[in-house]
């Protein structure tokens, strides 16, 4: 499960480091890897819980 999900967050990741470096969409890159980090906090705070 917790692979699965960083699997999806490294792609979405890929998706957006590709769209950075072409100077689109970034103000999309920051939100969307702040609220990544966000989730994977949550899930590391739930797996030591």
């Amino acid at each position: 499960m917790f692979a699965k999900r960083l699997n999806e967050h490294t792609e979405e990741l890929k998706r957006l480091y590709t769209s950075l470096y072409k100077g689109e969409l970034f103000d999309e890159f920051v939100a969307t890897l702040s609220q990544q980090w966000q989730e994977r906090d949550k899930e590391l705070l739930s797996l030591d819980n």
